[in-house]
């Protein structure tokens, strides 16, 4: 009996869809076709293995077979999980096998006139990196596909040579080179077919591979996948280079595709004499993801992308019908060096996640539009002269747009190294896609080592390109969050001289101006809600600096001054000066004052808090009353006999009245809406008692002090610009009331009279 090594000489496995091994892993041997075990050999002297056989931490083991034995192999990782079932595999020393130096050589032989399993060395020759092993299927009628599937050329029907495992394959094994001279666009694409052909799997680079110039002036695209469930893997030296003047090369195209991944550093190098420009993008992309074929492409996932020169890295479209949105999309890594574009979405592209897109000049390091849910850290360095390192952008449909808003993103933007460019960040509506169109809800994070020219430009155009309407454009801008670093912007903030009727709604944090003139005509068309702090604005927190008045702007655009600091006299004007008469408070020597009308009605010092005229404010009124005065004496009322007339001690009219006035408990209704049962007694008289008691007399109970009756007209709700409540509302209503001072006043007299 004779022990030979397998096919795989001293085979190494990795987990499915990784270029990580298969440590742990359980190999199961059965005999060709069955379940029944097929024993294995670690030596050629016949030394037992176990079945399963657990490979080491580097995913291999010492696999002899028997000569005289065709075997089934069935690979489970640790945890059980089956990683491929793979039939009738023969040793190398079996009279059943033999070997080739190339595809060409095997193709002239076949499983009836040789052995029936086959092992290539190389593609082209031995050692080429293309080798592979094969076993004879006589019925197969399979596609020659270059690579797993062999036709001889003697067979004129079924008989074909197929690839034993199929689940490792590269480009090399279809004839790729892999050595940046040769053009290896073909043998690419045959290896991506065959994944296709087999529903989807595993595809290693590990060359460098020249693609096919492109220089057409035209869109073309090198590698299209529509197939699910495919995993590319590039591993160390894996590289595409490309050529593609003044024209677009796609390296790899996902066309409606499901749990697509890359393993490693997808690599692109474009040698494009115009890498790029602002008005157009050359050279390659090397990854572009849409709909097609009535499929969304969903589940995807992308470790990272490198380019050097060209269009940009990853982009998203709309190419096929707009229902099929392309979604869950995540992204680790995009590392771009002289491209037009980092990222790229265009009207497709919902629930994108990426760790970080990192640009070296490039026009646009992120540009995302007619889409929505992202999060992403971007980092632009050097950026392109005149261009925007983060735009977000809505384009109706009539502009080439989807009509889709632009919602719900969140970005982290870092620039460096810049200051040709235009502006850091813009938003824009663009095309007149009806009051719906909005771009809305957006987050961003900028933070600079420099000062820029322009952080943040708002553009509403009703037409593509930057013109402006004459009429008011119905679409919106609203709830943008920004912060910044920065602490001075010659222009922080820019927008079109398109009419709005919506103002948008920005709030930004932790950036100044360079004038409060500027914050004022920003606010003009943009509801800009900033406060200031030292050289920052913060939400929540204002400090005025001296001189400096804080501002209204109404809704019709009225600038309205609201207060001033002067330090010069400790003194916070309710305007731009003391005079005016709309200033509500403002503070001097003698403490605070309250101004009504453009008049001092009331004044606070360290001590009191008084009117400013004597004897001529109430507190409070008939509709508006305090609930409790709380007080460590009494009030004090005025007797001096200087400032009375009239006055005479006869009260026998009035004490008769008195008379027929009873006190009583009682509770108050509201107390009882409130507390039920446990709401408090409360002990007085009921003011319509007393006016019919001093009625009975004909007594008018109105030419004394001791009786109140008010009437006041409704109040309608008023609300400050922010839609806070100013004043309540109040209905239409009268009250009678009575001044308990007086009416114990006349208790103690009518007792004392009878105590006479």
């Amino acid at each position: 009996m004779a022990y030979s090594l397998s096919p795989w000489l001293k085979p190494r496995f990795f987990i499915t869809g990784t270029n990580r091994p298969l440590a742990g892993g359980l190999m199961y041997t059965y005999k060709a076709g069955t379940t029944d075990p097929a024993t294995t050999y670690s030596d050629d002297a016949g030394t037992t293995n176990t079945n399963p056989i657990v490979l080491d931490s580097d995913g291999q083991c010492d696999l002899f077979l028997d000569d005289a034995v065709s075997y089934r192999i069935i690979l489970k990782n640790s945890a059980g999980v089956t990683q491929f079932d793979k039939d009738r595999i023969a040793s190398l020393g079996s009279t059943q096998f033999q070997s080739f130096n190339s595809i060409a050589a095997l193709r002239l032989r076949s499983g009836t006139t040789i052995a029936n399993a086959a092992k290539t060395l190389g593609y082209y020759a031995a050692g080429d990196g293309g080798g592979n092993s094969f076993y004879w299927d006589s019925t197969s009628v399979a596609t020659d596909n270059g690579g797993t599937v062999i036709k001889p050329t003697s067979v004129s029907g079924a008989g074909r040579w197929l690839a034993v495992d199929t689940s490792y394959i590269t480009p090399e094994m279809f004839g790729a080179y892999g050595d940046g001279i040769h053009d290896d666009t073909e043998a690419i694409n045959k290896a991506i077919a065959a994944l296709s052909a087999s529903g989807g799997g595993v595809l290693y680079f590990d060359g460098i591979y020249r693609l096919t110039e492109n220089a057409t002036g035209t869109t073309q695209t090198r590698f299209t996948i529509s197939s699910d469930n495919v995993t590319l893997v590039f591993l160390s030296k894996a590289k595409f280079l490309v050529k593609s003047d003044s024209a677009i090369t796609i390296i790899f195209a996902l066309a409606g595709v499901s749990y697509f991944k890359t393993i490693g550093t997808l690599h692109v190098e474009s040698d494009a004499s115009t890498p790029y420009t602002t008005t157009g993008a050359y050279g390659a992309k090397a990854l572009v993801i849409y709909n097609a074929n009535g499929k969304s492409s969903e589940h995807i996932n992308i470790e990272k992308v490198l380019v050097t020169r060209g269009s940009g890295g990853v982009f998203i479209s709309n190419a096929y019908a707009a229902s099929n949105r392309v979604t869950n999309i995540s992204i680790g890594e995009i590392r771009t060096f002289d491209v037009t574009y980092g990222f790229n979405a265009q009207n497709n592209g919902d629930g994108v996640d990426i760790g970080l897109v990192y640009t070296h000049n490039a026009y646009r390091s992120y540009f995302a539009y007619g889409c929505e849910s992202h999060r992403a850290n971007v980092e632009a360095r050097s950026p392109h002269t005149a261009g925007t390192p983060l735009n977000l952008t809505t384009y109706s449909v009539a502009e080439g747009g989807s009509g889709v808003n632009t919602d719900d993103m969140v970005i982290n933007l870092s620039v460096s190294n810049g200051g040709l460019e235009a502006t850091i960040a813009a938003i824009r509506n663009i095309g007149d896609g009806g009051a719906s169109q909005k771009v809305s809800n957006i987050q961003l994070r900028i933070h600079t080592d420099y000062t820029p020219t322009t952080v943040l430009a708002l553009f509403n155009f009703d037409t593509d390109g930057g013109s402006a309407s004459a009429t008011a454009f119905a679409a919106k801008i609203e709830n943008i969050f920004i912060e910044c670093n920065t602490p001075l912007a010659t222009t922080p903030l820019v927008y079109s001289p398109c009419s709005w009727i919506t103002r948008p709604t920005v709030i930004w944090l932790g950036m100044s101006c360079a004038t409060t003139t500027q914050i004022r005509s920003y606010q003009q068309i943009v509801d800009f809600r900033v406060t200031k702090k030292g050289s920052q604005y913060f939400l929540d927190d204002i400090v005025l600096e001296n001189n400096v008045s804080l501002t209204w702007l109404s809704t019709s655009n009225v600038i309205t001054p609201l207060a001033k600091l002067d330090a010069s006299n400790n003194t916070l004007y309710g305007a731009a000066n003391s005079t005016a008469t709309y200033t509500a408070l403002y503070g001097g020597t003698g403490g605070v004052y309250f101004n009504v009308n453009g008049a001092s009605r009331f004044q606070a010092t360290d001590s009191q808090f008084r009117p400013q005229a004597d004897n001529s404010y109430s507190l409070g009124n008939g509709s508006q009353r305090f609930s409790v005065v709380y007080a460590g004496t009494g009030t004090i009322n005025t007797s001096d006999e200087r400032l009375k007339q009239q006055i005479s001690d006869d009260l026998a009219p009035e004490l008769k009245a008195w008379a027929k006035v009873n006190f009583c408990k009682y509770k108050f209704n509201d107390a009882v809406e409130i507390k039920g049962d446990k709401a408090r007694w409360h002990l007085g008289v009921i003011a319509q008692q007393v006016k019919a008691a001093f009625e009975s007399e004909g007594l008018d109970p109105f030419a004394y002090g001791i009786l109140c009756y008010d009437e006041w007209d409704a109040i309608e709700e008023t609300l400050d610009q922010h839609g806070e409540v100013i004043t309540q509302k109040v209905e239409a209503g009268e009250r009678y009331g009575v001044r308990y001072e007086e009416a114990l006043i006349l208790e103690c007299a009518y007792l004392r009279s009878k105590i006479k």
